[in-house]
């Protein structure tokens, strides 16, 4: 079979915030996180959105050029703009 890593890294990612936490607790409690990108991230979304509910992603604004309004870097219209 042929295998790109793709079901790999989320696992990865969720598991690195873990050993970052434990290493050095309450690294990642309240605190204002961007993901630049955060398409292809949905491993590390996960694992930072049980230490923080302020993500923001950057993609909508990197990608697409728009300007920092509200909403333009909520998860929700994230998914809106990566939706087929």
């Amino acid at each position: 079979p042929v295998v790109d890593g793709g079901g790999i890294r989320p696992g990865l990612e969720r598991w690195a915030i873990i050993l970052a936490d434990r290493a050095q607790p309450g690294i990642f409690a309240e605190k204002r996180v961007l993901m630049a990108p955060g398409l292809n991230h949905s491993g590390l979304v996960q694992a930072l959105s049980r230490h923080t509910k302020a993500i923001r992603y950057a993609d909508p604004i990197v990608y697409f050029g728009l300007p920092d309004v509200p909403l333009v870097g909520a998860r929700s219209t994230l998914e809106q703009v990566a939706s087929p």
